[in-house]
């Protein structure tokens, strides 16, 4: 079905890893359109609790496949809003959580795409470079909004005006990465948060990502009444019975996701 990704699914879990190895996954026409068709697959299939997002090879992705785009003849601003920001609002817009696993280089609307998750685990050789500037142009795929609200204003200054490429540790100094692990760990590191949320209570986390999303746009009274409004509808869930329940009975609670 799908010519530049693969998507698995499993048990509530899904990875969607981008598979242009050849290329470090760069990013053309196709394997952006795909990858917004499996974040729609996602948004449809009420099954899946959580959604892993990888590459294939030694990289995440290296961003713009320049030989798959004639700058020249092409719209890059139809470029940018028909193929790279649709991908990003789908991964925001999805109910349940997105992992990005970044196995390598994440580069450009590579390094976007990662740091549109919700939770980003790295591998202690991976990096992340935020190279727009180095061919003449300026940060896209929603980086301009995450970079700052991640890093603050002055570091995401600094990391996209001069073109920075920076390691997993750097990056977990900055707060752009949940976790750094070693490479013969990662793997493991990411099952063990898949299993995790295969047995959580789907429908708080995905009002935890609401909260978590909406709230650096949004005034403190705002989210003081989003939150009440949230939780009035996970109080009548059954997943809250089941939780009060078990924590009654001293027992692990058995989560269904309704």
């Amino acid at each position: 079905m799908y010519q530049h990704i693969l998507l698995e699914k499993k048990d509530g879990a899904a990875r969607l890893t981008l598979n242009r190895p050849e290329l470090y996954n760069a990013l053309n026409d196709t394997l952006c359109r795909e990858i917004q068709q499996a974040l729609k697959e996602m948004s449809e299939d009420k099954t899946i609790k959580v959604l892993v997002l990888t590459g294939s090879g030694k990289g995440f992705c290296s961003g713009l496949d320049l030989k798959s785009v004639n700058i020249k003849d092409a719209s890059v601003q139809e470029v940018v809003q028909e193929l790279f920001n649709p991908m990003v609002k789908w991964i925001r817009s999805l109910s349940i959580p997105v992992i990005s696993l970044v196995n390598g280089p994440a580069v450009g609307a590579g390094c976007s795409l990662a740091l549109a998750a919700d939770m980003v685990v790295a591998s202690e050789n991976a990096s992340f470079g935020f190279s727009f500037v180095k061919i003449g142009l300026i940060p896209d795929t929603g980086i301009s909004y995450f970079l700052p609200r991640l890093a603050g204003s002055l570091k995401a200054f600094e990391l996209l005006a001069l073109g920075k490429t920076i390691s997993a540790a750097e990056a977990l100094q900055y707060g752009l990465v949940t976790s750094v692990v070693k490479e013969e760990e990662l793997y493991e590191t990411i099952d063990q948060l898949v299993a995790y949320f295969q047995t959580a209570p789907s429908i708080a986390i995905g009002f935890v990502k609401k909260l978590v999303t909406e709230s650096s746009d949004n005034s403190l009274n705002a989210m003081l009444d989003q939150e009440a409004v949230l939780q009035e509808k996970a109080a009548h869930t059954n997943d809250f019975k089941e939780g009060v329940a078990a924590f009654l009975e001293k027992r692990k609670p058995d989560f269904k996701g309704h």
